[in-house]
């Protein structure tokens, strides 16, 4: 499966093989779990993955309309992302690290698309899922 982003509960199949090949995944990766979100919130509940040959990248969130709402002059409407709640986060297995670039770049393209002005990831700290990928703020 190349880089796709798809729509939770309808293409819950293809996500569910992606997140079946995650090793450590908890619960809070589970495409099941963000589609009961998406539903309860009234949000759109979607699943990043891309799976090589011998490895893969998944990464279940919501989209939203922007708190602020949209930006001055831009005629928009702004979204936000949030990842799954508690832990969440994109996860990687395999060779997913020499995965990471591609898939940023495809998902970078794609909420440029959708009018993303903001994500919000809680990455979970017992996974480290958090190294490797990119940050527009300074390490500490």
């Amino acid at each position: 499966m190349a880089f796709r982003v798809l729509s939770l509960p309808e293409e819950l199949p293809q996500a569910e093989a992606c997140f079946r090949r995650l090793p450590q995944a908890g619960p809070y990766h589970d495409p099941r779990y963000v589609a009961f979100l998406g539903a309860y919130y009234g949000e759109r509940a979607l699943y990043a993955g891309e799976v090589g040959e011998a490895g893969g990248i998944g990464y279940p969130f919501l989209l939203r309309p922007a708190s602020g709402g949209p930006l001055p002059g831009d005629g928009q409407e702004d979204r936000e992302i949030i990842g799954s709640w508690y832990y969440g986060g994109p996860l990687a297995w395999g060779n997913g690290d020499s995965l990471r670039e591609g898939f940023w770049a495809g998902f970078s393209a794609w909420a440029r698309q959708q009018g993303v002005v903001t994500q919000f990831i809680r990455f979970d700290p017992n996974l480290r899922n958090h190294e490797g990928w990119p940050t527009d703020s300074p390490s500490p």
